[in-house]
């Protein structure tokens, strides 16, 4: 946090000197990574008070550039049901224990599991090809069995029996083999139990698995949006929205966590750093700035927002909203959704990019609802999800850290992209 702190205020400095020099501006934006997405943070989730911790930095940056609060303190608060694993899972054999994060991850809405199998079936493609052995599997009560669905590779027909299986077999575990390693959240929690194994970490002539997988559903859970704004000095009825989630995906036991480096550090680095920006250049029209929490929940922090708007920012009075994630590339350029839905805003960024020759590339989605810009869009909202593309590739998984993930030239140029659009939309 120290270190934080001066980097901090050696941005600020440099910037007041040189408002047109954008380096500090990245390695302040690179500081916000490197703590958002170090151990003390625990992958801004819901053990360790993850999420609160990530959302009170965030909320003390807002206070000191000075952002005018949509609430008394920078706080929208809501609740929601989450699924946790307090306690390290443990998947072992006779060969070894498996390592947490590296060799398995447990599936998000399993329960609980402490249980030594000794009976275990390896269903492979050879295996699920008969149709006696699949039509078994979903019909069946398996008591203290071990389910192992190996299935890479398989035939349309053999994944489509898989997809069957997990959601109808009613044994005691289940273990998928899978190439990459996905986590995500849960809000609540399902029968099937287990894990998620990558290849040649289980013997498939192993004579016994031990797994003990111990769940916490928590309901109720208490988190918030952090949220505030600048005043425009010619149209203040009039905003601009800059938002990103903050939460990531927290960890399982009390030492395996997911940085969430790239996903979503990045964007709030990006959110930070214009708000300093900001701050600097007093906006025509308000600007406001929005961190999202529980969107890897499933967008739940900005559905509550959209649905609390006329007590925060009524949405009629929202120009344009952007919002950032996966920040972190670019070397390929960017996305935007909604660009196919905006047409004429996606125009105005293209013509833009091409006559700044900011990023090799901008492309254009339509509607999705795969980050937080969703409800405001479903609103009547115009707005655009930014994510940048480039060669970083990790992605849900203890390998999206900030060692992994160092600021190149093309975040300079990504911000200056993000601002010149937004600026273009205040006219």
């Amino acid at each position: 946090m120290i270190i934080l702190r001066k980097s901090i205020i050696l941005c600020l400095i440099v910037v007041g000197i040189s408002e047109n020099s954008w380096s500090q501006n990245r390695e302040y934006a690179q500081s916000v990574i490197d703590t958002l997405s170090s151990p003390y943070y625990f992958g801004r989730g819901y053990l360790q008070n993850g999420d609160g911790k990530a959302a009170s930095f965030i909320r003390e940056e807002f206070s000191k550039a000075g952002l005018i609060p949509f609430a008394g303190n920078y706080y929208h608060p809501f609740k929601l049901n989450v699924n946790t694993f307090p306690s390290e899972p443990i998947i072992a054999t006779n060969e070894g224990t498996l390592k947490a994060g590296k060799d398995f991850i447990v599936y998000p809405s399993s329960s609980s599991v402490a249980q030594n199998f000794t009976k275990i079936i390896w269903a492979d493609e050879q295996y699920l090809s008969k149709k006696r052995n699949y039509k078994k599997l979903i019909r069946r009560k398996y008591s203290n069995y071990l389910l192992v669905l190996d299935t890479i590779g398989t035939s349309e027909t053999i994944k489509n029996r898989k997809s069957e299986i997990k959601a109808k077999y009613k044994g005691d575990a289940v273990i998928e083999i899978v190439n990459k390693l996905t986590w995500s959240v849960a809000r609540s929690v399902e029968y099937r139990r287990g894990a998620l194994v990558l290849p040649g970490k289980i013997n498939r002539n192993t004579s016994a698995i031990q797994i003990n997988i111990q769940n916490n559903l928590k309901t109720g859970y208490a988190t918030q949006n952090v949220a505030g704004y600048f005043k425009g000095t010619e149209q203040p009825d009039s905003f601009i929205v800059h938002c990103g989630h903050y939460d990531h995906l927290g960890g399982m036991g009390k030492e395996v966590y997911f940085p969430g480096a790239n996903d979503n550090a990045s964007g709030i680095a990006m959110l930070l750093d214009l708000v300093n920006y900001y701050k600097l250049h007093p906006p025509k029209y308000s600007v406001a700035f929005i961190g999202f929490a529980a969107e890897e929940a499933g967008l739940v922090g900005s559905y509550h927002w959209v649905k609390d708007a006329n007590e925060l920012l009524p949405l009629g009075k929202i120009n344009f909203l952007i919002n950032m994630d996966l920040m972190g590339s670019g070397d390929e350029g960017i996305m935007a959704v909604n660009g196919a839905v905006f047409t004429s805003a996606f125009d105005s960024l293209v013509a833009i990019n091409k006559r700044n020759d900011f990023l090799p590339a901008v492309q254009a989605r339509g509607k999705a609802a795969n980050s937080d810009h969703y409800f405001f869009t479903e609103a009547g909202v115009p707005s655009f999800f930014f994510y940048l593309m480039g060669k970083y590739h990790h992605y849900h998984d203890i390998e999206d850290n900030a060692n992994n993930l160092k600021l190149s030239i093309y975040y300079d140029k990504a911000f200056k992209l993000i601002v010149a659009f937004s600026e273009n939309r205040m006219k």
